[in-house]
């Protein structure tokens, strides 16, 4: 099989994804309006009775604690001490409870927001959309926005990160354009990084499968300009509901890295349901997949990864509480892992969802798998030579290499 001929997948592609164009199809018998609502009731009774037997096994394992409720003091404290990478952190999905107090003010709006926004249970994923509401109008005005900027930022390097991939999608508010948005952002990483030297700091601009053609060239646009004012920005990361198809824009990504010099992530596969654009993105060869959770259900998709050696950002208590894995062992990192493909661990939105800060979640992974601190430090070491700012800045990485070698924060 030709793995390079990009024809040879495309051939394929077709077969796999279920649009097979063939030759002339025999065209089935019209169904009459009865038999059409007969089937779709049958499909939604099938569906509903699935997600009933998901829900109450998230919901044993996480009462088992099989989501690392029940960390040991001692040992989560070794992961605290332990220099992590973050690679997949949404901005608008990583505010603590103190962060929207300084951001909020009234204390009661404070209370009903912080209601809104932290899941108290597994959800599925329009619920979790919805949580990201909960904190728009905080983050309207610039001064807002970086004050979360500079608290997150301050957040992970408490608990023991030397590098942070932060990301955001663009916003137009009544206080903010999209360039303001980003000047906004790219301000307070340049403060962060005077306050929080100890950690390496850059950002990915979010790209929304919802944009029209036209608005996300524009915001393209503004990161160019921004790239020859300062060293911030590193990448671009297709995002948004995993159910919108947006083939439209595949050829942003390609101009992001092609004459941007930017890395590109996409949010690919997330849920069981994807859209058939995945195989059109993958195409692409990006330089990393977030989440990816069904990827490997799909032959050829699985051909790509593992010839191109693409990374695997893994979100493990993200995938519990949006439903899309029923328990962390059921996680695809060992399948990746075992196939040789570099997967990170990170925390997505450590705001929305409980007990999954960075230290936690290296926790889960090391516990649940059974890996030793030698294939923790190997993962660090794979998921810095995935990361934006060692592929595509002008920025030194020898003390962090050191950090991780000698599994030190100093």
């Amino acid at each position: 099989m030709n793995f390079f001929g990009i024809g040879d997948f495309r051939t394929t592609h077709s077969y796999e994804m279920g649009n097979n164009k063939k030759g002339k199809k025999k065209q089935p018998p019209k169904e009459s309006q009865a038999e059409r609502t007969r089937r779709e009731q049958a499909a939604a009774k099938k569906d509903a009775e699935e997600n009933a037997l998901l829900d109450k096994e998230v919901e044993k394992n996480i009462n088992d604690g099989s989501a690392a409720k029940n960390l040991h003091a001692h040992e989560l404290q070794m992961f605290r001490a332990m220099p992590k990478i973050e690679l997949h952190a949404h901005l608008s999905g990583s505010l603590s409870p103190g962060t929207i107090s300084k951001l909020v003010g009234n204390k009661d709006k404070c209370i009903q927001t912080i209601a809104k926004y932290r899941l108290q249970k597994p959800e599925e994923m329009k619920k979790v959309f919805e949580s990201f509401g909960a904190v728009n109008e905080a983050l309207e005005k610039p001064e807002n926005l970086r004050i979360a900027m500079i608290e997150t930022c301050r957040e992970f390097c408490e608990d023991g990160c030397i590098y942070l991939e932060l990301r955001s999608t663009p916003k137009h508010t009544r206080y903010m354009d999209y360039e303001t948005y980003l000047r906004t952002i790219v301000g307070a990483i340049l403060e962060a990084r005077v306050l929080f030297p100890q950690m390496k700091i850059f950002f990915i601009v979010g790209i929304n499968r919802t944009m029209n053609y036209d608005t996300a060239s524009h915001i393209l646009h503004i990161v160019g300009v921004l790239q020859l004012e300062s060293n911030v920005i590193v990448g671009l990361e297709l995002s948004g509901d995993p159910k919108v198809y947006a083939k439209h824009l595949v050829s942003i990504f390609q101009v992001a890295r092609r004459f941007h010099g930017l890395g590109v992530t996409y949010h690919l596969a997330e849920t069981k349901d994807y859209t058939d654009d995945t195989l059109d993105y993958m195409l692409t060869i990006p330089d990393r997949i977030g989440h990816g959770t069904f990827l490997h259900t799909n032959k050829k998709l699985v051909e790509i990864v593992q010839f191109y050696k693409i990374p695997i950002e893994l979100c493990l208590s993200s995938n519990v509480y949006t439903k899309t894995v029923p328990s962390p062992a059921d996680s695809h990192f060992k399948y990746w892992r075992d196939r040789g493909i570099p997967v990170s661990i990170n925390t997505d939105d450590k705001g929305i969802f409980p007990a999954s800060s960075l230290s936690e979640e290296y926790f889960k992974v090391a516990k649940v798998f059974n890996l030793s601190m030698d294939e923790m430090i190997t993962l660090n070491f794979n998921a810095l030579r995935s990361s934006f700012g060692y592929k595509y800045s002008c920025t030194t990485f020898l003390d962090t290499f050191r950090k991780i070698g000698d599994n030190t924060l100093i």
